[in-house]
């Protein structure tokens, strides 16, 4: 039980951490145009809807009988580096956009 609970407290930080990141964006990017304001808004919910999805695992997680929880680890962890490169990639798009912008 405590490999379990070690598992789900550290994939909780990750996605409190990712959670802080999506903040920071949002601040920085809340004086662009409308249409990269819209185009973010919807990187954002993406990202949050993935992260929701993590979640969900994790509370079944907390949940599941020793045996079965292992068995949630692998899918867990295909959600959660999905979101690293999804954030990842946002994060490229809007040092992207900005240096575009710095051009100008």
């Amino acid at each position: 039980m405590k490999r379990r609970d070690e598992y789900i407290l550290k994939m909780q930080e990750n996605l409190d951490k990712l959670n802080t990141m999506l903040n920071e964006f949002e601040d920085k990017t809340g004086d662009r145009a409308n249409k990269a304001q819209a185009r973010f808004m919807e990187e954002k919910n993406k990202l949050k809807a993935q992260a929701k999805q993590i979640n969900e695992k994790l509370n079944d997680m907390r949940v599941a009988t020793e045996a079965s929880w292992e068995q949630m680890v692998d899918s867990t962890e295909v959600l959660h580096h999905a979101l690293i490169a999804s954030l990842h990639y946002f994060k490229a798009e809007l040092k992207s956009d900005k240096s575009t912008k710095e051009e100008k």
